[in-house]
């Protein structure tokens, strides 16, 4: 009770917006007894099942389904809760919450908006959840109205018509009377502000109306009378049998004066008014606008020319409906701003009328949500102030949350709970706040976030939208909140560790540098880039063959390329330019030998790819060359290919033809050839045999290499100094991969593994659908192949980023570039991996097999639209220069 008293009168003596107690320390204690936890959706976001049984269109269907142009992502099927309730409410059993707040969708139960419309299947759904929260003690707690008005009610004038309230209400009578007996926590309406705002204001919500100046104060208005209505409606006809609560969910940043002129903080409550009081007082004070409101709008109206005030008026006996028009109120808080007095007199507006503009400091974290700011302290204010206001009225907090990119490992939600959360504590425990009943996370998995479709993630469980299943998996949150709601509060033995140290500290940024005779440099291969298919002997390969046959993206071809057959010394002078030290690229064996054969030997070709050495020589740069890199001769093909273990002589034969270079790759990336070629024939030869002959294949290609190696070292070695042997590694992504037991009906490579395979939603997405970028995993694979290969020689042969090739300020490359090096430097330094040297993939725009040239992973843009096949440097070419030149990251 001192404490109390003490905490009032410092709040009476330094004003809401200053200081508070231990305003910089964590509290360690417990919430009251009977406080109560929660998790909060919203049916539109999650449900799915847009068109099932009945259900009729919402505004965010045709909103959304209107923007699909622009790529905009919708909720046809969102998380598929419709189907998939039930496991939903195992995910809540597992937090231990206390209540559960969900949405009905208005038009899945009245599929025109009216009763008479009553759909008999979305009434027994939500049925069917309420029975399924109860059998495990969880509260349902309901939200009529989550911003999906359906369409039909919509095209009769929506929220800006008067006949809303109405419509409301007969929706809202039937929901009490089909569910009430088991519902005890209603909420009418959720964010009005957002829907007034964002629906009716600025038109980037559904349903796109774009009237700034009125749009919202009338639909504030008949918003404000449509909750009332139902609140008298269910106080009238329902309330004596069914004893349970109605509120409204408010949403709220929290406004700090910018400074301590009298001006801001008076900018500062004028913004709190506007945004919060407009429904808080009417319904917890007077019935009424705040008082500020009316005189700012009337003012700004009158100067505006116009006969009345935009702000519509309540009659009297509205406003005695309204007054006192719910049991408590819900509060939806996220973030917090500085408030600033700057008067507006340019256009009139909901936001220009308050008379204030905002700002923040940039040293406060950013959620995904750009507009997501982590200011902590502000919900300990927000709470004091909402308590100076409102002081008789129970405060729920019904949504609050982070957002990122859908990390299981998701630190930064867990660092806003806590920060909050214990705020929170404070407010209540410091400050005497004691109204403060409840507290709802959002949200309880990740969802369709509208506009930003499913690129933001509030979830404490992941829902994996790449697949069909749509699987739910706890993110380390999720663990954090269960201990939470079980301590109910912060006891100081609770260790609230829930993500590894190392996982914490991954992607920090590591300065240092590599060896002097590191060797940098970049890659391509002879089909990507060299064209000259058919000339001067060159015989097909299956490559050519394949692409003939009209079989890639556009029907595009190698048949030119990149010229550079013709083009090497331009080549040469960019590698040149760069500063590296090697070059890697390839040879074409149907160039070398037409038939793949000795009886076809090419001497034109092989003065091709000696004047390319001896020029690569000629400035300092060592070749680094591959003899395969999938191109077989289509005369070999012919007899078998790498089917026939006749291949393996075929390809010694070839192996044992150049001396001139130091460092030799055999193939490159067998894999590609074996599963993509032979076994689900998406590359050449285009070969769909998956259960048996990606074996063979692999067989053969192990023994191909084996035999060429031998033969060099028994015939060749004694000609070098300083040859070497290495592992070569093409890295450029990160799987997922968890144990998943496959069918074995039919042979088959992929379900011989036993695996499920996923992305993360956190890795940078290239042009290539198979590429995110993820840095930390190829430090992660250096080091597990020098722990599985006894610490072996490793040269990076291949690694790089695709984009559209549309710009040259390729930013994404540069970051990859830098973050993936980064890590290797990581792993050299840390990690004790042997590597010796980078491969930058690609040194140009090339030839990107099956997805022809609309993927670009070059540091040079080659422009395939002229004969000429202009080079041009991008500006990751400038990154990657400056890498080379200081052989890593130095401190600067």
């Amino acid at each position: 009770m001192i404490l109390q008293v003490f905490a009032f009168f410092f709040l009476l003596r330094n004003g809401y917006s200053n200081s508070l107690p231990m305003e910089e320390e964590f509290y360690y204690g417990d919430f009251p007894s009977d406080f109560k936890w929660g998790a909060a959706t919203a049916a539109y976001q999650i449900e799915g099942g847009w068109q099932d049984d009945g259900r009729g269109p919402s505004i965010w269907d045709t909103f959304l389904h209107k923007c699909m142009a622009n790529k905009c992502q919708n909720g046809d099927i969102a998380a598929d809760s419709y189907h998939k309730y039930k496991e939903d409410v195992q995910l809540l059993r597992s937090l231990g919450v206390d209540f559960y707040r969900f949405s009905i969708s208005w038009s899945r139960v009245f599929p025109d908006g009216t009763p008479s419309s009553r759909n008999a299947a979305g009434i027994q759904y939500y049925h069917n959840v309420i029975d399924e929260l109860i059998k495990y003690n969880i509260e349902p707690m309901v939200t009529l109205y989550h911003w999906d008005l359906p369409q039909t009610i919509n095209d009769k004038g929506g929220w800006e018509n008067d006949t809303i309230v109405d419509y409301f209400n007969d929706y809202a009578r039937e929901m009490f009377r089909e569910y009430g007996d088991k519902v005890k926590g209603w909420i009418t309406l959720n964010e009005p502000g957002v829907v007034s705002w964002l629906g009716y204001g600025t038109a980037v919500f559904a349903p796109g109306v774009y009237k700034p100046a009125t749009g919202p104060y009338v639909v504030n208005h008949n918003l404000i009378r449509a909750h009332a209505k139902a609140y008298r409606t269910y106080r009238k006809d329902f309330y004596a049998k069914q004893k349970g609560k109605i509120g409204i969910s408010l949403s709220t940043d929290w406004k700090e004066p910018k400074t301590e002129s009298q001006a801001d903080k008076d900018a500062s409550e004028r913004k709190m008014q506007f945004d919060l009081g407009v429904y808080a007082h009417p319904i917890y004070v007077n019935g009424d606008y705040p008082e500020i409101m009316k005189t700012k709008v009337a003012e700004k109206s009158r100067l505006q020319n116009l006969s009345k005030s935009r702000l519509p008026v309540f009659t009297e006996e509205e406003k005695q409906m309204i007054k006192g028009s719910a049991d408590f109120i819900g509060i939806n808080h996220y973030t917090s701003r500085y408030i600033y007095n700057s008067p507006h007199n340019d256009w009139p507006s909901l936001a220009q009328d308050p008379d204030t503009d905002e700002s923040e400091d940039p040293t406060w974290k950013t959620a995904k949500s750009g507009w997501l700011k982590v200011v902590p302290w502000g919900m300990r204010k927000l709470m004091n102030w909402i308590k100076k206001e409102y002081p008789s009225t129970d405060v729920y907090i019904t949504e609050n949350g982070f957002s990122d990119c859908g990390d299981l490992t998701d630190q930064g939600r867990i660092d806003y709970y806590k920060a909050y959360i214990n705020e929170l504590l404070k407010a209540i425990k410091l400050d005497g706040c004691t109204n403060i009943k409840r507290y709802t996370a959002w949200s309880l998995m990740d969802n369709l976030e509208w506009r930003a479709g499913y690129s933001e993630k509030f979830g404490l469980f992941k829902v994996d939208y790449e697949r069909s299943d749509r699987p739910r998996i706890p993110k380390a949150s999720a663990h954090f909140y269960t201990d939470l709601v079980k301590y109910n509060g912060f006891p100081r033995n609770w260790d609230m560790r829930y993500v590894r140290q190392d996982i914490v500290d991954r992607d920090a940024f590591m300065h240092g540098t590599f060896e002097n005779d590191f060797a940098w440099g970049a890659a391509t291969s002879a089909y990507q880039i060299e064209g000259g298919w058919n000339e001067d002997g060159k015989g097909p390969s299956i490559w050519d063959v394949y692409s003939h046959a009209g079989r890639i993206v556009n029907k595009q071809t190698g048949d030119v390329a990149c010229d550079s057959y013709h083009k090497y010394k331009e080549d040469v002078q960019m590698l040149k330019s760069l500063g590296v030290s090697h070059y890697r690229f390839s040879l074409s064996w149907s160039r070398i030998m037409a038939d793949g054969t000795l009886a076809t030997v090419n001497q034109k070709g092989i003065d091709y790819y000696n004047k390319l050495i001896n020029e690569l020589l000629a400035n300092n740069i060592e070749p680094m060359v591959t003899l395969y890199h999938w191109d077989l001769p289509q005369g070999l093909q012919d007899k078998g290919g790498f089917k026939d273990e006749a291949i393996i002589e075929y390809f010694n034969d070839y192996a044992r033809f150049y001396v001139l270079v130091k460092l030799w790759i055999t193939f490159n990336e067998p894999f590609v050839v074996s599963w993509l070629g032979h076994g689900i024939g998406v590359m050449a030869p285009g070969i769909s045999e998956p259960g048996s002959t990606v074996y063979t294949v692999t067989h053969n290609i192990i023994r191909s290499h084996v035999k060429a190696y031998h033969t060099y070292n028994d015939h060749f070695r004694s000609h070098f100094n300083g040859a070497a042997d290495f592992i070569g590694i093409n890295h450029y992504t990160t799987n997922l991969v968890s144990q998943k037991e496959q069918s074995v009906e039919e042979p088959h490579y992929e379900r011989d593994q036993d695996i499920d395979v996923s992305y993360s939603s956190c890795w940078r997405e290239s042009q290539s659908g198979w590429l995110r970028g993820n840095p930390w995993g190829i430090r992660r694979l250096l080091k597990w192949v020098k722990d599985r290969y006894n610490s072996p020689e490793i040269y990076v042969t291949e690694n790089g980023f695709s984009d559209d090739g549309t710009s040259l300020e390729d930013n994404d490359r540069i970051w990859y570039y830098n973050g993936y090096i980064n890590e290797m430097l990581k792993a050299k330094k840390e990690d004790g991996v042997n590597v010796k040297g980078y491969m930058a993939w690609s040194l140009m725009d090339n030839f990107e097999w099956g997805s022809g040239f609309t993927q670009h992973f070059g540091i040079f843009h080659v422009d395939f639209d002229t004969m000429n096949r202009t080079r041009t440097p991008k500006k990751s070419a400038a990154t990657y220069t400056q890498i080379i030149k200081d052989n890593g990251f130095p401190y600067k």
